[in-house]
């Protein structure tokens, strides 16, 4: 492992204190269970983490509070206090080891369980001891002259116990006790810890190497311990990495073994290290809690908060701030800006040259002190071209020569808002908010793509070109075109893009999205992998590290960095069904218990919340899964029904790496007494003997009834139909009678022509009528060809003053309805409305849709009204509106034979209250 020590860096890490809910800032120890949780030992008792929720476990008689030597074993969590007292939580409680007396035993006390779990190897100043936890029998296996020999540090591996002192150490397996003493007299001092992966145990036994055991040998390594120990300022081992590497701490910080002339994480008293299954280091702390660091090679800067960009030169990037620019880590400002100059927004190194381009309210060139200011406003990027550079800029595109300062003319190129450039083989690239354009030096501008809103541009070492845009995200250049790449949820907007070797970087909205150009795999660099933000304002890569200016500081990492989280997050949960948490081995519940709740858990604590659960519940209808995040873990069913139920649930972490196995759980809700089939066959026969009885009785009463009814149902039937026919039989006459009246009219007058044409339609009508006579019902295509006949022959006998107009939509010309029904009422219409109107007369016959098969007509007449023709009609004798009588009477025979028929009049008028026509709505 490299760490740079030219400049000052710490891994970036996050911390879990009080804020955050646990007790106590003061962390002894820590584990992570079998189950993925987190224990961890402070000095306010047992604490359970599970990702969401710190949980605080003490128990009556505790002689002190602080808990440490945590382990698991049997099903329990083990710990150990300061006064000696053995404790183990379990059914989510924590309880005393009462049958272990402590208190008459000397020194500090560390204890390990043999790999039967049933047997704990306790070790302290008076003596070793093994502790049979099912009778509760203590056996002595060190002599009582042995305590200046074994002390307290106590290690189980390959179903060997091993007591650790100054002067020697002791090994307890398959009941027979060995004691072995270091070479000579030598007093050294030891320690205990584990290796990364748990495995193997090691002990530092002298001050100069490691050692570890084989068999029953203590075998001293070639490893070295990092820092000699002065006496003074001991360092503690607290961790042994996968490449042999020490953490250690002291009052200074956190030290690694690459580099012990500085503190990793200065100021920090750590107690123990942890890697979790996620690769993600725990620090447990003295007085600041917990650290976490998701990724090592992840720096961050300190004192860098303020930093306003990184600015590139050929040395190393250096960080711009109010004060000027200076090296990454160092307070002392290199190069100091002139008072003038106190409005900076970004700046650019001229390469080979100190010279400094300078972005605010004005463009200026810093060079030896002295400062030339030119107008060009809100300089976006610029790029460099021998001894000259051209300029982005709100205004367009600027060429500057960078030979000397007193020759600086700035000359524009290209006009727009420009906000990056490059400078490339074929030209200048410019990207502009609409566009990405070919600038030539002399100001020759070809368009490349005018519908995309460029942000930023970068190329290889092979001149493949890559272009940021703000919503469409990361694309390529290829053949003189732009090439969009597939870009993740929250990279549709780039702001800036570096290339480096085989890789792309580009930032968008959620972190980095890191570009394998050989593979073609895209990994998102986010907060989960240790980003301390998403806001991040510039970029810029250095000797094989990518630096970031973010709005709480600078960090970097390498560009080859693997920051996918590949390891499956577990997934378990807990059940209620509403009265308290339940066992999962009931699987049997009530028709009463019919609602549950899952809350789901995971050991993976990376994600920073970005992880979701899957879940689906068998037999229950919808088979496919379903997505909830970790915020809402929480999954109820409420009131299911009698069955069988399989409930299973995935956790999904931030890369979309799932569970290997679904969590799941059966089980069945028994229906109630009165779902069940014996019920149901009592309850059948006993509606069968008394609908057999009912029937009977029933059988006999309907007989005579039916008789009756029968009966009088014919005899309506052939009421209504008789008075149909004789109705129909009626309008027929009526008809004819108006009809010769006319015909009559043309002869006297001598209109033989007139006459003539009148009789062939009339003839025509008649043909209709007599085939219609017959039918119960029409359709309203053949209503409306009977009509327009008849209209036909009242336009000629009325002239050109009278008007119709019939309406019928195409949908509606096959539905049914009553024969002869609809042209009285238009006869009435002509008859006492129209004919006594003087002027224009104005008819019209709407069809219309009611539901799926009914039919509403409207017929709107502009004649003199219902009042005015009864005045008219009082004067004459015997005067009888048969038309509209014998259509109310056919609609109030309809209905008695289970029609559903309306008629309706109205009378229009108009402002004044006079009188303007009249509108009859039939609907059938």
């Amino acid at each position: 492992m490299l760490w740079l020590s030219a400049v000052a860096q710490e891994p970036v890490f996050r911390t879990l204190t009080e804020d955050d809910g646990l007790p106590t800032n003061t962390v002894y120890d820590m584990l992570q269970a079998s189950d993925g949780t987190r224990w961890f030992g402070t000095s306010k008792g047992l604490v359970r983490y599970d990702g969401r929720t710190f949980r605080t476990y003490t128990t009556s008689g505790m002689k002190g509070s602080t808990c440490t030597h945590l382990l698991e074993g049997g099903g329990r969590i083990w710990c150990v206090n300061f006064a000696r007292q053995i404790f183990y939580w379990q059914n989510d409680t924590l309880q005393e080891l009462k049958d272990w007396n402590g208190a008459d035993k000397d020194g500090l006390l560390d204890i390990d369980l043999l790999s039967t779990d049933t047997s704990l190897i306790i070790g302290c100043g008076t003596g070793v001891f093994r502790f049979h936890i099912p009778t509760a029998n203590t056996q002595l296996l060190s002599d009582p002259a042995d305590s200046t020999l074994f002390m307290h540090q106590v290690i189980v591996s390959d179903e060997r116990a091993i007591a650790i002192g100054p002067k020697g150490w002791l090994t307890y397996s398959n009941g027979k006790t060995e004691r072995h003493r270091f070479a000579g007299e030598e007093t050294r001092f030891v320690q205990t810890l584990q290796l990364h992966d748990g495995k193997p145990h090691v002990a530092f036994v002298n001050e100069s190497n490691w050692s570890v055991f084989e068999g029953n040998t203590l075998k001293e390594t070639n490893v070295p311990i990092a820092v000699p120990v002065d006496g003074v300022a001991r360092y503690t081992l607290l961790q042994l990495d996968e490449d042999g590497n020490q953490w250690l701490t002291r009052k200074e910080g956190v030290f690694h073994s690459s580099d012990p002339s500085r503190p990793l994480l200065g100021g920090i008293s750590a107690s123990k290290i942890l890697k979790d299954r996620e690769r993600q280091l725990w620090v447990t702390t003295l007085h600041d809690g917990i650290l976490i660091i998701p990724n090592l090679l992840l720096w961050s800067y300190p004192k860098t908060e303020e930093a306003i960009d990184l600015v590139r030169t050929e040395n190393e990037p250096l960080l711009l701030t109010k004060n000027g620019i200076s090296a990454l880590g160092t307070e002392e400002v290199s190069v100091n800006f002139p008072t003038e100059i106190n409005d900076v927004n970004e700046v650019w190194k001229v390469p080979n040259r100190e010279q400094w381009l300078i972005s605010g309210k004005q463009f200026r060139v810093l060079e030896n002190g002295r400062v030339a200011s030119f107008g060009i406003g809100a300089v976006k990027d610029v790029a460099f071209a021998q001894d000259q550079c051209f300029i982005a800029s709100n205004e367009g595109v600027w060429r500057v020569s960078t030979s000397e300062l007193v020759k600086i003319a700035p000359e524009r190129i290209a006009s727009g808002r420009c906000l990056a450039v490059l400078n490339t083989e074929r030209g200048l690239l410019a990207g502009f908010d609409d566009a990405l354009n070919l600038v030539q030096t002399d100001g020759n501008t070809s368009t490349i793509d005018n519908s995309v809103y460029v942000n930023s541009i970068s190329s290889t070492a092979s001149n493949r070109v890559f272009i940021g845009t703000q919503g469409s995200g990361l694309m390529e250049l290829v053949d003189g075109k732009l090439k969009s790449i597939t870009s993740p949820v929250g990279f549709q907007n780039i702001q800036t893009v570096s290339c480096e070797g085989k890789f792309v970087f580009s930032v968008g909205d959620r972190g980095i999205l890191h570009l394998n150009l050989e593979s073609g795999n895209t990994t998102i660099i986010d907060r989960t992998d240790g980003l301390p933000t998403h806001d991040i304002t510039d970029m810029e890569i250095h000797n094989g590290r990518v630096f970031m200016s973010t709005s709480k500081g600078v960090c970097s990492f390498p560009i080859d960095i693997e920051a996918e989280n590949e390891t499956p997050p577990s997934i378990g949960f807990r059940l209620s069904n509403g009265s308290g948490w339940i066992s999962s081995n009931q699987t049997e519940f009530t028709y009463k218990q019919n609602t549950f709740l899952f809350d789901l858990t995971t050991d993976a604590t990376r994600h920073q919340g970005e992880l979701t659960f899957k879940y689906r519940l068998l037999g229950f209808g919808d088979d496919s899964w379903k997505v909830t995040s970790f915020s809402v873990p929480g999954i109820s069913f409420a009131n299911l029904p009698a069955g069988k139920y399989r409930f299973e649930a995935l956790a999904v972490n931030e890369d979309g790496v799932e569970s290997v196995e679904p969590a799941f759980y059966s089980f069945t809700i028994s229906p109630p007494f009165w779902q069940t089939w014996w019920f149901r066959l009592l309850m059948f026969l006993q509606a069968v003997l008394v609908l057999a009885l009912l029937f009977e009785w029933r059988r006999r009463v309907n007989a005579k009834k039916a008789v009756i009814a029968l009966e009088q149902s014919r005899m309506k039937e052939q009421l209504t139909s008789y008075q149909l026919k004789a109705l129909r039989a009626q309008m027929n006459p009526h008809f004819i009678f108006n009809a010769l009246n006319t015909l009559q009219r043309y002869i006297m007058t001598n209109d033989h022509h007139a006459a003539g044409e009148y009789l062939g339609r009339f003839s025509d009508l008649m043909r209709t009528f007599l085939s219609l006579s017959e039918k119960e019902t029409v359709t309203v295509a053949e209503e409306v060809e009977t009509l327009k006949l008849y209209l036909d022959i009242e336009k000629q006998r009325m002239g050109d003053e009278f008007h119709y107009q019939l309406d019928c939509p195409e949908e509606l010309e096959q539905r049914k309805l009553p024969s002869m029904l609809v042209q009285p009422i238009v006869e009435n219409a002509i008859k006492h409305g129209l004919l006594h109107r003087k002027g224009e007369k104005r008819l019209s016959v709407a069809f219309t849709s009611v539901g799926e098969n009914g039919v509403s007509v409207t017929v709107t007449d502009n004649g003199i009204g219902r009042e005015r023709s009864r005045e008219i009609n009082h004067h004459r004798e015997n005067h009888q509106s048969f038309g509209l009588k014998s259509v109310e009477e056919r609609i109030e025979l309809i209905n008695q034979s289970a029609g559903n028929a309306s008629i309706r009049i109205e009378d229009l008028k108009d402002g004044n209250g006079q009188a303007t026509g009249t509108r009859v709505i039939l609907q059938l």
